[in-house]
C-alpha cells in the first residue's frame, strides 16, 4: 500500500519521547502514514493514552538490538516507504517537513535523502551552562557538521557516502532486498556503516538534503558520564562490525596510548568529579576540554576491547 511507515525504536528513557512522537504525528498530518513504535530492550510499557493518533502500532522487542527493533518494525509495516526515526528526533516545522516528505515520496524511496540535524536553540542555551555542553558546542557535536567533521556546501542536495538511522527513508522492497539491518550488532551505531556499504554497492544515490533540518533532542546526553557511555557503546558496535569482516574499521594503538588510556580509565571517576566541580567556571574550559578528549579516546579504546 502506498504511503509512509514511520518506525521509531525506543527504550522510553524519558517523557520527552512522547512529545517527540506527537510532534512527528502532527507535522506528518496530510500524508498517508502509520506510526510503528518498537519498545526495545526494556520492560517498560508504552502509555498509548499520551499519543493522539489512530494508526499507531506498538510492538515489544525486549532483548533486541536497535537493528532488530528497526527490522521488526519494517516487517509489520503496511506502506511502501519506510522512514526510520530515532526517538530523540523531531521536525523543526511542518513546512520543511512537508517538503522533505514530498521529496522522499517523489523518489519512491529509491534515492536516499537525509535531512541535516541540529540541537534546538533551547538545548544550545542549556549546553552553555556546563563544561560538557560547551565542549559539544565548541567541537560542533551539536550539529551534523561536527559529527561529519566537515563543513557542508550550500548546495540543495549534497552527495554523501553513507546513511545514519537518526532519520533514514528508504523504499520497503529495496530495504528487504538489501538484507535489512545486521542484527548481530548490539546497541546502535555501526549497523549503519554495514547497511551504508550495501547501499553503495547497489549504486543507490545518497544525498543530504541541505534545506531541511530536524532537531536532535539529546537533553540526556548533556551529562559527561551519559555522553561517554554512549560513545563507548558506539565503539562496541564498531568492534562487532570488525568481527563481521569490516576490517576498514580497525584501529591500532601504540603502547604509550594504551598505557595512557588505561590510566585515564582507572582514574575516570576522579577526573569527572574534577571537571564537574570546575564546570561553572568557563575560564578552565580549555584545560577541561583536553581532559574530556582524553576520556573520550579512552572510552573508545575500552569499547573496542570488548
Amino acid at each position: 500500500m502506498k504511503g509512509i511507515s514511520i518506525i521509531i525504536p525506543t527504550q522510553l528513557e524519558n517523557d520527552r519521547v512522547y512529545n517527540n512522537i506527537q510532534k512527528i504525528i502532527e507535522y506528518t498530518n496530510g500524508f498517508n502514514f502509520e506510526i510503528i513504535i518498537v519498545i526495545n530492550n526494556t520492560d517498560k510499557k508504552f502509555d498509548e493514552s499520551r499519543i493522539i493518533f489512530s494508526n499507531l502500532k506498538i510492538i515489544y522487542n525486549k532483548k533486541g538490538s536497535a537493528a532488530s527493533a528497526r527490522n521488526k518494525g519494517a516487517e509489520i509495516s503496511e506502506k511502501n516507504i519506510l522512514i526510520f526515526i530515532d526517538d530523540d528526533i523531531y521536525p523543526v516545522n511542518k513546512i520543511l517537513w512537508d517538503e522533505f516528505l514530498d521529496l522522499v515520496i517523489r523518489s519512491n524511496g529509491e534515492k536516499i535523502y537525509l535531512p541535516k540535524w541540529s540541537y534546538s536553540n533551547e538545548l544550545i542555551s542549556f549546553c552553555n551552562l556546563s563544561t560538557i555542553g560547551r565542549f559539544l558546542l565548541y567541537y560542533r557535536y551539536h550539529e551534523i557538521e561536527g559529527y561529519l567533521n566537515k563543513n557542508l556546501s550550500d548546495e540543495l542536495l549534497i552527495e554523501h557516502n553513507g546513511i545514519a538511522s537518526y532519520l533514514f527513508p528508504i523504499n520497503k522492497n529495496l530495504f528487504f532486498t538489501l538484507g535489512k539491518y545486521n542484527e548481530s550488532i548490539p546497541y546502535a551505531g555501526f549497523e549503519d556503516h554495514i547497511i551504508s556499504k550495501k547501499i553503495y554497492q547497489a549504486k543507490i544515490p545518497i544525498y543530504i538534503y541541505n534545506k531541511h533540518v530536524v532537531y536532535h533532542d539529546e537533553w540526556n546526553k548533556i551529562n559527561l558520564r551519559n555522553w561517554l557511555n554512549a560513545r563507548e557503546k558506539n565503539a562496541i558496535t564498531r568492534q562487532y562490525a570488525i568481527r563481521e569482516g569490516h576490517k576498514e574499521l580497525m584501529l591500532s594503538y601504540p603502547f604509550y596510548k594504551k598505557f595512557l588510556y588505561n590510566f585515564l580509565l582507572f582514574n575516570e571517576n576522579i577526573i569527572i568529579y574534577f571537571i564537574e566541580i570546575l564546570s561553572p567556571f568557563k575560564i578552565f574550559d580549555i584545560i577541561l576540554f583536553k581532559l574530556i578528549q582524553g576520556l573520550l579516546a579512552s572510552r573508545i579504546y575500552k569499547g573496542l576491547k570488548t
